[in-house]
C-alpha cells in the first residue's frame, strides 16, 4: 500500500538537477556508501600493500570511487594522484610515462620548482628517467609522505599488442613499484581479474576487492539526500526505484535524475510509486549511452544469453508453475536460456554453454533456486530490472542471435564469397561455401538461409530436369559438335560414378554456353549429393532450424520440405520414415479454424501414404491405414463434408467390414442427410446395400 507522505514546500527556484549521470562524482557530499571499501583500502595502505587491485562492472562507479579515495581514506602520510589510462592503449610506453609525469607534477601538493617533469623526447631516449630521476624529485618534495597512483581504466591496455603500452607498461610499473619504497598504486579494472592472467601474474600477491552494488542503506541515501530540500519520496517509490536499479549506483542516479526533471517541470514536490513506473521508458531513453556501455563490454555469447534471460522473464513462468511447488520469485523462469536458444534453432556451442555461469559470476545475472528439492533446476534473473527492460526493447533475442555470425571474421568473409558465387549463378560452388561456413560456425544463420535458397534452386531445377527431360535434350542438341562430345563424356562419367570428372566436363561446356548453366549445374549438383531424397533430407534439417528461428517466415518452406522428403521416402518404400516425417508436418498445422484446409490436405496425404504402404505390405500396415482413414473421415465430418467423409469411411469398411467405428460414423452421416444436397441419401443407400450384401 502506498505510504502517505507529507508535501514539502516547493522552493521558489529549483536548483539544478543534483543527480549525476555521465561523469564521475567529484563532490564528496554527493557520494554515498562504500564505507567498507574505503576501510579496506585504509587497512592495506597502512600495512604498506604496494598494489591494491579494485575491479567491477562498467558503470558501477569505479571512477567515482577513485576520485573519492583522497576524501574518505584519511591517511596523512599518503598523497593520491589520479591517472586515467583511457585512450592510451595504443601509445608507446614513453608517451604514457610522459602523461603520467605531467599529471604528477601538476598535483596541488607538488607545484614546486623542484619537480620538473622530463620532456617526451627525454623519455623516448631513456625511459628510466621516470624512476631514476623524476620520482626522486617527487619524494623529496613529499618528505615523509608516500605517493599513491590512482590508475583508472587499467585494463584497457590488455586489448592491444605490438609496440603498444601493454607490452611494456605492466612489467615496467611492476618492477618500478617494488624498487620504489614510497610508490604505491591502486588500479581499477572493468573486468573479472580471472580474465586478465597477465595482470594477475604480475601483481599476484596484491589484495583485491570488487566494487559491487550499494548496500540498501547507501542506496536509499543516494535516492533521498541529493534532493532532500526539494523532493520527498514515498516509501513505496523508494522501494520501486530499488527494485528497478537493484541498488546499482548508475541506474539509481539515472532513475532519480529523470524523476527530478519531471517533478521540476510539473512543479511537484512528491514522488510516488506511480511516478517511478511512468518514467521508466524516459529513463531508458536518457540512459541509452550508459546502458549500451554497460552491455558492450560483454563477449557476443554472453550478450546472446543475456537477452535470452531477459526474454524469458518477459514471457513469464510456464503455465502450471503454481502446481510445481517451490518459491521462485515472480518473473524468474523455470527453464534456462539454453532451452530457449535451442527453441530458436541455436546450436549450443561451448562458449554459449559457459555464458550463463560467467554472467552470474560477473554479476549481470543472479541465480535463484526453487526450494522444492524435486525441481533442481537453476533459474536466472537479470540483476538490474531496468537493464532487463532495456534489453527487451533494444536487443531482442532474435536480433542478438544473428550477432553470433560475427564471431569469426574469416568465416564471415567466406560467407560473402558464397553469396557472390550464388549471385553469379554458380550454385554448386555457393552450396559448398555455405556448407563450409556452417561447419565452421554452426550459428551463422544467414548462411543457413542462403543455403536453403540454394537447395530450393536445386529442388526446382531437379524437378524441371525430371519432368522436362526432352525439352532439355532439345536445348542440348543445339550445342556444336565439340560441346556435344564433351557433354556426352560428362554423362558417361556420371554413370560411371565419376562425379569429379562429370563436373569438370560440364564446366567446359558451360564456359561457352552460359545459357545452359542452370540446367547443367543442377544436374551435376543433384548427382553430386546423391539422390533427390538426400536433397530433401538436407532441406528438412535446414528448414527445421530456420523455422525455429523465424516461424512466420519459414513455416511454409519447412512444410514443403517435409512433404517433399516424405514423398521421396515413399518412392523408396521407406514408409516408417515417411510416416515420421509426415507427423512433423501435421504438427505444424494444429487443429484450429485457421488450419482447416491445410489440415484436411495433410490428413488426406496421410491416407495416401498408408494406402501405398498397405499395398506394399498389407499385414504390417493394415492397422495404421485403418487409423488414417478413420482420422480423416472424422475430421471431414467435423467440417460437415459428409460426402467425402462417407467415402472415407466406406474405404475403411472395404478394408475391414466389421469396423464398428466406421459403421457408427456412416449411420450418423445417414441420420443427418437431410442437411445436405439432394441425391446424398441415394449414395448412402448404395453404400449400405453394398455392406448388407
Amino acid at each position: 500500500m502506498t505510504s502517505s507522505v507529507a508535501e514539502v514546500a516547493i522552493t521558489s527556484v529549483w536548483k539544478e538537477n543534483p543527480y549525476i549521470i555521465g561523469r564521475p562524482i567529484y563532490e564528496p557530499e554527493q557520494f554515498f556508501g562504500r564505507e567498507d571499501l574505503f576501510q579496506f583500502i585504509t587497512d592495506n595502505l597502512s600495512q604498506r600493500a604496494k598494489v591494491i587491485l579494485l575491479h567491477g562492472q562498467r558503470r558501477i562507479g569505479k571512477s567515482s570511487v577513485l576520485r573519492q579515495i583522497p576524501n574518505f581514506v584519511r591517511l596523512e602520510d599518503f598523497v593520491f594522484v589520479p591517472f586515467d589510462l583511457q585512450g592510451k592503449a595504443q601509445m608507446p610506453l614513453s608517451r604514457v610515462l610522459y602523461d603520467l609525469t605531467t599529471k604528477i607534477a601538476n598535483h596541488p601538493n607538488l607545484t614546486q620548482d623542484k619537480v620538473i617533469p622530463p620532456t617526451l623526447v627525454d623519455l623516448e631516449n631513456n625511459q628510466d628517467i621516470f624512476a631514476g630521476k623524476f620520482l626522486p624529485q617527487v619524494y623529496e618534495v613529499l618528505g615523509s609522505r608516500n605517493l599513491v597512483l590512482l590508475i583508472d581504466e587499467f585494463d584497457v591496455l590488455s586489448d592491444y599488442s605490438g609496440d603498444a603500452a601493454v607490452e611494456h607498461f605492466f612489467p615496467y610499473l611492476q618492477s618500478t613499484i617494488y624498487r620504489q619504497e614510497k610508490l604505491f598504486i591502486i588500479p581499477v579494472v572493468g573486468r573479472r581479474l580471472n580474465d586478465m592472467p597477465t595482470l594477475l601474474n604480475l601483481f599476484k600477491n596484491a589484495p583485491t576487492q570488487e566494487i559491487g552494488l550499494l548496500d540498501e542503506r547507501s542506496a536509499k541515501r543516494l535516492i533521498t539526500k541529493p534532493a532532500r530540500d526539494m523532493l520527498k519520496y514515498s516509501d513505496d517509490a523508494i522501494q520501486s526505484i530499488l527494485e528497478l536499479s537493484s541498488r546499482h549506483p548508475y541506474f539509481t542516479q539515472l532513475l532519480c535524475h529523470v524523476l527530478f526533471a519531471r517533478a521540476r517541470d510539473e512543479q511537484r514536490s512528491t514522488i510516488t510509486q506511480t511516478d517511478v513506473e511512468s518514467i521508466v521508458d524516459k529513463a531508458i531513453e536518457s540512459g541509452e549511452a550508459g546502458l549500451a556501455w554497460f552491455r558492450d563490454g560483454l563477449p557476443i555469447p554472453e550478450r546472446v544469453v543475456f537477452s535470452a534471460v531477459a526474454e524469458l522473464q518477459e514471457k513469464g513462468l510456464p503455465p502450471g508453475r503454481q502446481t510445481w511447488g517451490g518459491d521462485l520469485e515472480p518473473g524468474s523462469v523455470m527453464f534456462g536460456p539454453q532451452i530457449l536458444l535451442s527453441k530458436y534453432g541455436v546450436v549450443l556451442t561451448d562458449p554459449l554453454r559457459k555464458a550463463e555461469a560467467r554472467l552470474v559470476e560477473w554479476g549481470f545475472l543472479r541465480e535463484t533456486k526453487p526450494s522444492d528439492p524435486i525441481f533442481k533446476v537453476a533459474t536466472y534473473k537479470v540483476t538490474v530490472e531496468l537493464v532487463r527492460r532495456w534489453l527487451v526493447k533494444r536487443h531482442p533475442l532474435r536480433r542478438e542471435i544473428l550477432q553470433l555470425e560475427c564471431l569469426d571474421d574469416k568465416v564471415h568473409r567466406d560467407y560473402e564469397k558464397a553469396v557472390e558465387a550464388h549471385q553469379r549463378g554458380d550454385v554448386l560452388d555457393a552450396m559448398r561455401l555455405y556448407e563450409q561456413v556452417l561447419e565452421a560456425n554452426l550459428n551463422h544463420f544467414h548462411a543457413l538461409f542462403k543455403l536453403i535458397d540454394a537447395y530450393w534452386d536445386v529442388e526446382e531445377s531437379y524437378k524441371a530436369v525430371e519432368s522436362s527431360e526432352e525439352a532439355y535434350q532439345l536445348e542440348l542438341n543445339h550445342l556444336d559438335t565439340e560441346a556435344n562430345r564433351i557433354y556426352n563424356e560428362a554423362v558417361e562419367a556420371r554413370w560411371r560414378g565419376d562425379v569429379s570428372k562429370a563436373h569438370e566436363q560440364y564446366k567446359k561446356v558451360l564456359e561457352d554456353n552460359p545459357d545452359l548453366f542452370s540446367a547443367l549445374s543442377i544436374m551435376v549438383i543433384s548427382w553430386d549429393v546423391g539422390k533427390l531424397v538426400d536433397i530433401h533430407r538436407r532441406l528438412v534439417d535446414l528448414c527445421s532450424r530456420a523455422y525455429r528461428f523465424d516461424p512466420m517466415r519459414y513455416e511454409e518452406e519447412y512444410m514443403q520440405a517435409l512433404l517433399n522428403y516424405e514423398r521421396s521416402l515413399m518412392r523408396q518404400k521407406k514408409f516408417e520414415e515417411a510416416a515420421q516425417t509426415f507427423a512433423q508436418a501435421l504438427y505444424l498445422k494444429p487443429d484450429n479454424p485457421d488450419n482447416k484446409d491445410a489440415r484436411t490436405d495433410l490428413l488426406k496425404e496421410l491416407v495416401d501414404l498408408y494406402s501405398q504402404a498397405y499395398r506394399s505390405d498389407s499385414m504390417r500396415y493394415e492397422e495404421k491405414y485403418m487409423q488414417a482413414l478413420l482420422s480423416y473421415g472424422h475430421y471431414l465430418m467435423q467440417r460437415e463434408k459428409f460426402g467425402e467423409s462417407a467415402r472415407t469411411f466406406a474405404q475403411a469398411l472395404y478394408l475391414k467390414p466389421d469396423n464398428e467405428e466406421a459403421l457408427e460414423a456412416l449411420e450418423k452421416i445417414e441420420s443427418e442427410t437431410h442437411k445436405v444436397e439432394e441425391g446424398w441419401s441415394y449414395y448412402l443407400k448404395w453404400i449400405n446395400r453394398t455392406f448388407d450384401d
